[in-house]
């Protein structure tokens, strides 16, 4: 039997030329000379007109301060809008720590791999994910108890953005050499973030212990914007004609999240994904081999599917 192989994954190179593409903003928007974009992760101005906020750092100032600024509110609302109507796309395809993650997570399927070629295997715990959605609820309840935006001021995902954004820019001679400016710029921004770089550098080493532990487990953030997505149509959907060989768990295998996809749709009978961790990234639909899976709009009711059978 000829061996079906995995399409090109356009969502993945999709997703992350987003994510990088929304990094080069956040990077720019710290400079004056870049008025287009500017702020970070929690608060954000585009074009200088439509403001962008984190729904979660505009509800704990509320909490913390019992007040809220008006563009803080209208910016929180566009992207409660976004995530009702696309789902928590932000985790998926902007997010400056799932871009990084998601790199890293590339590199430890395959060290993965190799290390399986030697029987030598990585430990690979689990990450419980309702324990996200109890930090979501203790960033709240600090924040309303202790008078501060708490998950705001500890956030690793807010931490790559300052380390980018917040550094000073070292002053540059004209006629130094590229590679000599960029040392540059790379011994100012480790000595201006070098608590930061550990920070990320300690999850990034767990990561490999506990894959997307921060994400499937400790985001606040990704939590709020699960509950926000719950009846998003953005889903991934269950093709009408092609069949799912039975021994295939590509999907499963592949999802950033740890969802069991392949469970969900042969056990269950599912037309669609309906858990909360899924940010539409699209993975499971670039390692589906056989075009069983696909990310669009749907307003199936979740039921039975004649087309997922084993095969």
């Amino acid at each position: 039997m000829k061996k079906i192989r995995p399409r090109f994954r356009r969502w993945t190179w999709a997703r992350r030329a987003t994510a990088l593409a929304f990094l080069a903003l956040i990077i720019l928007g710290g400079r004056e000379w870049f008025p287009w974009f500017t702020g970070s992760t929690p608060a954000s101005t585009l074009l200088e007109t439509v403001p962008l906020a984190d729904p979660l750092a505009a509800l704990e100032v509320l909490l913390a301060t019992g007040a809220i600024e008006s563009t803080l509110l209208i910016g929180a609302c566009i992207l409660v809008a976004v995530a009702l109507l696309l789902g928590p796309v932000f985790c998926g395809w902007a997010c400056p720590l799932g871009f990084l993650l998601d790199l890293n997570d590339g590199i430890r399927l395959r060290l993965k791999r190799f290390l399986g070629r030697i029987k030598v295997y990585l430990p690979a715990l689990n990450s419980p994910r309702e324990m996200r959605y109890m930090a979501l609820g203790v960033a709240l309840g600090f924040s309303a108890a202790a008078g501060l935006p708490a998950f705001q001021t500890v956030s690793p995902i807010h931490l790559v953005s300052r380390l980018f954004v917040f550094y000073p820019e070292p002053a540059l001679a004209g006629d130094q050499a590229f590679m000599s400016k960029l040392a540059m710029i790379a011994r100012t921004t480790v000595a201006a973030g070098g608590f930061l770089l550990i920070v990320l550098v300690l999850i990034f080493v767990i990561e490999y212990l506990a894959p997307r532990i921060f994400c499937r487990a400790l985001c606040p953030l990704g939590a709020m914007y699960g509950v926000l997505g719950w009846f998003a149509p953005l889903r991934v959907r269950v093709n009408d004609k092609p069949r799912c060989p039975a021994a295939c768990k590509q999907c499963t295998t592949y999802c950033p999240m740890g969802i069991q996809v392949k469970e969900d749709f042969t056990s269950a009978g599912k037309q669609v994904i309906t858990r909360m961790e899924c940010t539409r990234c699209g993975a499971c639909v670039d390692q589906c081999p056989g075009g069983v899976l696909a990310l669009g709009f749907s307003r199936k009711v979740p039921g039975p599917s004649p087309a997922v059978k084993k095969g």
